[in-house]
């Protein structure tokens, strides 16, 4: 079993979902193999922890550990004494195994004199006086069963959580190279390789959160004024302090949190406007502040305010995309910009004067400006349900006007994990193709309906790497008969809007491939090849091995509601068609 570990190990280290389109054509045998590989290696790694923290043996010996002069973690660790105290806590857990074996990680690694930062926070004189149970934790969270390399650090997070289960919030707002963990904490030196991973050092212990929002909010006097309105409307029981789990993602099998966003006005954003109490808040934006003043009936305006500023989703800086998503006040959304900026809802046009050297003339333009901002340096704040954004101006309850919206084929990370009626908890990218006409396993999937000749479908990220660099695509692969692709949209607000395919193809010389669109079961526009350079209404399109916009009609909305978009491919002979996302452009 040693040696196929090896071998698999080897394999896996060339597998690279975002390399070029010439190193990924389209399912050959060893990609998918290379791909299998990798997956697995993830799900060896976490079990090992996990037989390493729940056997009743001590010192649990395994035939997949690592000889011993390879320079896995643990054997740089033993052999710096700048890290002896974090080698004691890790042989104290019984984890000192685990980091011997083979896999791929990454470990923020605190030094001994991080460490006495801790003891002496903790009041404690060393690793002897902390609980076994609470230290597992506590190194748990600096640890990712993924390879994150300092070119991964962005302001928010990791695109995972630790193994504990936790975010860890990151601020690269001076630099990667002066990169800030959890709002204190330093990373010191970054990307030391070893044969298992990846190790950064940092200047101090990070703990895992301990607090709710409500209860970190609590302990934040600028907010005061919105804590209260929490308070009195019952906000506080119902989203701040409120504890739910996800059951489609399991960490070491557990369901985790269901993480919550809340936007949030300090007192001195508040005074700008005449704010100054919890009363002139609620005589601004309650309705029954007159009469009843029954701020926690959710009719309330005050509540509705309240309730708008929070989601029931995680949402780093930088996981900011032109979308936008439902709030605790159902049926009202949060519309996010990243242009000019982050931004939250409408753009406020304002009247500028530019002068235009051609013509010697000034012009008046209509410059868009920001409705809120978030304040970067006070935002990413994690908590042990959530993450607060302190925002510069207030967030009133808004209904825009038409809205961009970009919808993707593969759809979201969270999206992927399913939930199935008979319990099991499973990804979608695993299960594609054996969901193929198979109705109610895909009633599971909220956005997407596939059914004929997909059984080389697959979910790719970065299908070619230099065209779509990151995204994920439904890539179809050859050899296939015609099949149909159907999206569910989000609620698309009243509007006029062009509707837009984005995709990749790659059609063999000679060959052509053709499809039929449809809005709402009515066909829209005609039968389409491939092949034409330009769409119905003019565009130049690139044709095949590029970035494919093509525009397929134009359609108004009056009501608020969610809609059918179906294409069906009767004759497929592409080596490829990787279909990204539908986008719905309002025409102003």
């Amino acid at each position: 079993m040693k040696i196929a570990m090896k071998r698999a190990c080897s394999l896996s280290t060339n597998t690279d979902e975002n390399s070029t389109a010439s190193s990924i054509l389209p399912f050959k045998t060893n990609y998918l193999r290379m791909k299998r590989i990798k997956y697995v290696f993830g799900a060896v790694l976490a079990s090992l922890f996990i037989l390493n923290i729940f056997s009743c043996k001590e010192g649990l010996k395994t035939n997949l550990q690592l000889e011993k002069n390879s320079k896995t973690v643990m054997v740089y660790l033993k052999n710096n004494p700048s890290y002896s105290i974090l080698v004691e806590a890790l042989e104290k857990t019984k984890l000192a195994d685990a980091l011997n074996l083979y896999g791929t990680m990454t470990f923020f690694v605190p030094t001994n004199e991080a460490f006495q930062k801790f003891f002496q926070r903790r009041k404690v004189s060393g690793i002897s006086d902390i609980d076994t149970g609470e230290l597992k934790k506590i190194i748990f969270y600096h640890l990712y069963n993924k390879a994150y390399g300092s070119g991964f650090f962005t302001s928010g997070s990791l695109g995972s959580m630790t193994l504990e289960g936790d975010f860890i919030q990151m601020d690269i707002s001076k630099g990667v190279k002066n990169t800030v963990l959890n709002a204190s904490t330093k990373v010191d030196s970054m990307d030391i390789p070893v044969t298992n991973g990846i190790i950064h050092v940092i200047d101090d212990v990070l703990e895992p959160p301990t607090q709710t929002l409500y209860e970190w909010l609590k302990q934040q006097p600028q907010y005061s004024i919105m804590v209260e309105a929490f308070e009195k409307t019952g906000n506080d029981t119902a989203i701040l302090k409120k504890m739910d789990y996800n059951t489609n993602i399991l960490n070491f099998g557990k369901p985790v949190v269901k993480w919550r966003t809340v936007f949030i006005e300090p007192n001195s954003v508040l005074a700008n406007v005449g704010i100054n109490s919890f009363d002139d808040l609620a005589r601004k934006y309650s309705n029954t502040y007159k009469t009843t003043k029954d701020y926690s009936n959710p009719s309330d305006s005050l509540n509705l305010f309240l309730r708008y500023h929070c989601m029931e989703r995680k949402f780093f800086l930088s996981d900011f995309t032109n979308d936008y998503f439902e709030t605790f006040a159902k049926n009202k959304y949060l519309i996010f910009s990243t242009k000019p900026g982050l931004s939250i809802n409408v753009f406020r046009k304002k009247k500028t004067p530019v002068y235009n050297p051609a013509t010697q003339v000034t012009d008046t333009v209509l410059t868009d400006i920001p409705h809120v901002t978030m304040a970067l340096d006070q935002s990413n704040r994690i908590t042990r349900n959530g993450i607060v954004h302190s925002i510069d101006s207030v967030l009133t309850v808004y209904t825009p006007p038409a809205v961009l919206l970009d919808i993707r084929f593969a759809g979201q990370p969270e999206d992927r994990m399913i939930s199935l009626p008979n319990g099991d908890n499973v990804n979608l990218t695993d299960n594609i193709q054996n969901w193929v006409n198979d109705p109610e396993s895909q009633q599971s999937v909220w956005w997407l309906k596939w059914e004929g000749g997909m059984l080389n479908a697959r979910i790719l990220s970065g299908y070619p790497a230099y065209i779509f660099a990151g995204q994920y695509a439904l890539v179809v692969g050859s050899n296939t008969s015609s099949y149909s692709i159907e999206l569910t949209t989000k609620p698309v607000f009243p509007g006029t809007y062009e509707i837009w395919i984005v995709m990749q193809q790659w059609i063999d010389p000679g060959a052509d491939t053709f499809v039929q669109y449809y809005w709402d079961g009515e066909k829209l526009g005609d039968l389409i090849s491939f092949r034409s350079r330009s769409d119905a209404f003019g565009h130049s399109i690139c044709g095949t091995g590029c970035r494919n916009m093509r525009q397929l009609g134009v359609k108004k909305f009056t009501e608020m509601a969610p809609h059918k978009f179906k294409l069906y491919v009767p004759s497929p002979n592409t080596k490829y068609i990787a279909w990204y996302s539908l986008e719905l452009r309002p025409i102003k």
